[in-house]
């Protein structure tokens, strides 16, 4: 029998928290590497949640628990600068479980070379601004991982666009966009006092959580600075003479209007950094804490093991026992054991009034199946599944399922013999709960059920508070239940591993949440060494600094080479570099034939490719890709319809050169193909012809297009997947034919669409992210496309007619959810169905950051790379080779 509840609960100890691809070595530098916090309990937690943000006047900025994994670009107010580089400032699951589910996340220790300007960000404050007399408080939450490779600068700017700004054309290193703010570096919290340092007396540690405070006096430009530690009560911060006033770093009579981060300019970061629970109290001086926080956690330390029944207000069934952890025998910590039909256990918790949301946490473990549910009840002496209000469930498989009313759902998977923690984020106005959960197959803090953003209705409504826990096994329940750490916030949606250790949410590989590590193999050493020389060194011009090549070709002559090698540079020029001597013309330059050129942001847009007809030598045409921008958006109209948030255009431009022998261009120029993209990222890549072909050959004279997807995280769109539209595509078109879109080329008559109404009859491959490269082997034919993935996979595909690569349904060969960038999952039973293409050689990110192919020497003077797929790694400069005769599709 269970007995009544005695009286408040004893206070309790903290427990503490628990294709073979091979490298070549090179001798120079570019070619380094290649190949062939203590948990809160029950007695010192508040007695009540954080208060009501509102009534303390501050509203949230941003709640990235809603935000997609990934770049912050774009997601709520927020600006990312950086120019076209792969984004630093990201939303992510990754995140140190002391905070509050996903964060904003700095992440920069994985980058080779620190970037100064990766990780700069801003956010729009709207109405949450300071106005210029008001006096306010901006308060955050950060993580530091390794505060000595850390070099943050957070604070306020009266600068509407600081930084980069929104249209890319502001000095993304400019500090002096603060007014106040501080720096975080291995120095701990540094404030800004007018052109002053003061470190302040806040002990900073690697890993831990810190609110900071920073009490705003926009009328004397000046600001004040309170530091809290794990959720402890706010102290002001001084600086080296006591002082706890400080000077803005750039004054004036204006609005804050933004929130801003960026890196120290002059010694790039490369520690992450991780912040959450940004708020705003515009017209307020308030050291009141709006972050989630729970109002009691009990973790059973100091119970006595025996009964469950009577101990700090248990009422449970006489079976019902407090029993050393069997899972960890090597500690001493204590839990809930539920072994037997029909056992129950409740217990009063911090209500979740009526009309407001809170959150239930707890963790369980089974070693077998189990009939047993677990929930929150506003029925003072619940004793039947009919008095569960929010309701987690399992009945005796590895289906973890909810309530839904008046039925169970099935919401994910809890297997066994693994602590997999659960949060019920109840919403007690609109009588629905939000499912998460960490640990069995979830390695992050994911909503249930993946993919989703499902409400679960309470099992039956409600018009008081919840405050009682309720377990209850079935009538058919043979596994032994162990439970720990019931936690309660009353006011937030709180997603904090309540001791802030994530091993407390214990990952298995159950094969459906993300995939851990997709590719776990690392490139081989190879023995290869390359010897690299330098041939020329081309004049520095408008752009990021010296030129920018992007793309090497050789020049074709009479009968064969010509001994000239075709180096466009990405700010413009269009050089013509003799192989022996080096030295370099300028052929010709985008800037004086078209109006519109752009090379901002960089890396996807300037002057990108030239691809040589194989008839040049005779005919002088040649292609090239460049972007163009501003008025052309309004006056040149795209081959094919744009999509609506067109930024930037890709053209491929067919020029005739009236001497092909000649070291300056003179000649006529024509459109052949232009195309609309929403991003500059991912724009018009390589174009080329075969040339394994002969004239007769179907595919000679024939012109290849890559065409990237547009897009950027976390706006996916379906175009990559439709044949009729050109984004995401291999294109092949025929130049010297004329009846494609207005008459500027031909579509081939053997394209695997042209003869299917719902597509472009250019389109020869599909589903296709950024297919930066490709190239053809010499011996067979066959065509290799390099793809840069998401955030996890990079791949080389070899391309045929009409192949489906499944972007972005997947990323290389594992199921991409739009929802979770950040990862993969495993394949679905059902994926032949679905008829896509896998690649030929993948490398998980933890081989490298962004892929570029690549070629396949035959016959040449290098033995060792003989029939092997060269290709390298943008960033790390590592170059690498595959065989291709493992390179098979379907292999």
């Amino acid at each position: 029998m269970r007995g009544a509840p005695p009286a408040s609960p004893r206070p309790r100890p903290a427990r503490r928290p628990a294709p073979r691809i091979a490298a070549a070595t090179t001798a120079c530098a570019l070619l380094a590497s290649l190949m062939s916090a203590a948990p809160v309990t029950a007695s010192e937690a508040p007695t009540s949640g954080p208060p009501d943000a509102l009534a303390d006047g501050f509203r949230p900025l941003a709640v990235f628990d809603d935000y997609a994994n990934g770049s912050l670009r774009s997601q709520g107010p927020w600006h990312v600068n950086t120019p076209g580089a792969p984004d630093g400032a990201v939303v992510s699951e990754e995140a140190p479980a002391s905070l509050s589910g996903k964060a904003l996340s700095v992440l920069l220790s994985e980058r080779p070379d620190p970037v100064r300007y990766r990780g700069n960000a801003y956010a729009e404050l709207g109405d949450l601004a300071l106005e210029p007399d008001a006096t306010g408080t901006v308060f955050w939450e950060f993580v530091a991982d390794d505060l000595a490779a850390t070099g943050l600068n957070i604070g306020l700017s009266a600068n509407p666009t600081p930084g980069l700004g929104a249209d890319t054309t502001g000095n993304p290193y400019d500090l002096d966009d603060f007014g106040p703010h501080v720096t975080l570096d291995e120095r701990g919290l540094v404030a800004r006092d007018g052109d002053a340092e003061q470190p302040l007396d806040t002990e900073v540690a690697d890993g831990e959580r810190y609110g900071v405070w920073m009490v705003v006096d926009n009328a004397a430009d000046t600001y004040r600075v309170h530091v809290a530690v794990a959720g402890g009560d706010p102290e002001p911060a001084r600086g080296p003479d006591g002082d706890t006033e400080f000077a803005f770093r750039t004054a004036g009579d204006a609005a804050l209007p933004t929130f801003l981060l960026l890196n120290d300019a002059d010694e790039p970061p490369s520690g992450d950094t991780h912040l959450d629970n940004i708020h705003l109290a515009p017209d307020t001086d308030s050291t009141a804490n709006p972050a989630p926080e729970y109002a009691e956690v009990v973790d059973f330390e100091a119970y006595e093991e025996a009964a469950l029944d009577g101990q700090d207000g248990w009422r449970a069934d006489a079976d019902v026992r407090v029993v050393a952890d069997p899972t960890r025998p090597s500690e001493d910590g204590r839990v809930v054991e539920m072994t037997g039909d029909g056992l129950a256990a409740d217990r009063a918790v911090p209500e979740i009034a009526d009309g407001a949301t809170g959150t239930l946490f707890f963790r369980m473990h089974r070693d077998a199946a189990l009939d047993t549910s677990l929930g929150l009840t506003e029925v003072d002496a619940p004793s039947t599944f009919d008095d569960m209000r929010a309701q987690a469930n399992s009945q005796n498989s590895n289906a973890l399922n909810f309530r839904d009313g008046d039925s169970f759902a099935e919401a994910g998977t809890w297997p066994s013999d693994a602590w997999q923690c659960v949060w019920m984020v109840v919403d007690n106005d609109a009588d629905t709960v939000r499912a998460y959960s960490r640990g069995g197959p979830y390695r992050t803090t994911t909503r249930l059920p993946v993919g989703e953003e499902t409400e679960f209705a309470l099992r039956r409504s409600v018009e008081e508070g919840l405050d009682r826990f309720f377990a209850l096994n079935g009538a058919n329940s043979a596994g032994r239940l162990l439970v720990d750490d019931l936690a309660v916030d009353q006011h937030s949606a709180n997603l904090r591993v309540p001791s802030g250790n994530a091993g407390d949410c214990e990952v298995v590989d159950d094969g459906e949440g993300p995939v851990e590590t997709p590719i776990p193999e690392t490139p081989l050493p190879s023995g290869v060494t390359l010897q690299v020389e330098e041939l020329t060194r081309l004049p520095e011009t408008d752009g990021e600094g010296g030129a920018r090549i992007n793309f090497v070709s050789e020049v074709p002559g009479p009968d064969g080479g010509s001994g000239r090698l075709a180096v466009p540079d990405l700010n413009g020029p269009l050089y013509l570099v003799d192989e022996e001597t080096g030295e370099a013309t300028e052929y010709l330059n985008a800037w004086d034939e078209f109006p519109d050129f752009v090379i901002r942001p960089s890396l996807g847009t300037g002057l990108g490719f030239v691809a040589f007809h194989p008839g040049f030598a005779d005919n002088g045409r040649f292609y090239t890709v460049h972007t163009e921008a501003g008025q052309a958006l309004e006056t040149r109209t795209p081959t094919h319809e744009p999509p609506g948030d067109t930024r930037v255009h890709g053209v491929v431009t067919e020029w005739t050169a009236d001497d092909p022998g000649a070291d300056v261009f003179s000649g006529d120029r024509r459109e052949v193909l232009r195309i609309g993209y929403s991003r500059f990222l991912h724009g018009m890549q390589q174009i080329g012809f075969d040339p394994t072909t002969a004239p007769g050959d179907p595919d000679h004279g024939l012109l290849y297009v890559a065409s990237g997807d547009g897009d950027e995280v976390p706006d996916f769109s379906p175009n990559p997947l439709d044949p009729g539209q050109p984004q995401g595509k291999v294109l092949r078109i025929d130049p010297e034919g004329d009846d494609g879109p207005g008459g500027a080329y031909g579509i081939p008559a053997d394209n695997p669409f042209v003869d299917d109404p719902e597509a472009l009859g250019e389109v020869y491959g599909l589903g296709m992210r950024n297919p930066h490269r490709f190239t053809w082997d010499p011996e067979d034919g066959r065509m290799f496309v390099g793809m840069i993935g998401e955030q996890s996979i990079d791949s080389v595909y070899e391309l045929r007619p009409g192949d489906d690569f499944g972007w972005n349904e997947r990323e290389g060969g594992f199921r991409f959810d739009r929802s979770d960038p950040s990862n993969v999952y495993p394949l679905p039973e059902d994926d032949a169905e679905y008829g896509y293409t896998y690649p030929v050689v993948s490398l998980g990110r933890n081989s490298g950051v962004s892929l570029v192919g690549g070629f396949v020497p035959r016959g040449g003077p290098y033995p060792a790379l003989e029939g092997r797929y060269l290709f390298g790694d943008i960033v790390s400069g590592e170059i690498r080779f595959a065989d291709t005769a493992e390179m098979v599709q379907g292999g």
